[in-house]
C-alpha cells in the first residue's frame, strides 16, 4: 500500500496518497479504528501525483463506499 496515515495532536486525520484500488478496504479500516466512525471523516487527502498505486484507493472508496 502507497499510502500514509497521520493523526495530528488535534485529532485531524490527513492521509497522503492511499494505494491501489484493492488497498481501499485496508485504509477504509485503518481509517474507522482511527476515526471510530463507520464512514470516517478525512480532514485533508493530498495526492502526490496521479499514478493508480497512489490514487487508486481513494478512488475506490469515494466510488463504492457510502458516505455521510
Amino acid at each position: 500500500m502507497m499510502g500514509f496515515i497521520i493523526e495530528t495532536a488535534d485529532g485531524k486525520v490527513v492521509v497522503l496518497d492511499g494505494g491501489n484500488p484493492g488497498d481501499a478496504p485496508h485504509l477504509l479500516e485503518r481509517l474507522r479504528g482511527i476515526t471510530g466512525s463507520e464512514v470516517p471523516t478525512v480532514d485533508a487527502w493530498f495526492l502526490t501525483h496521479p499514478h493508480n498505486d497512489h490514487v487508486g484507493a481513494l478512488i475506490e472508496i469515494m466510488t463504492h463506499q457510502p458516505q455521510a
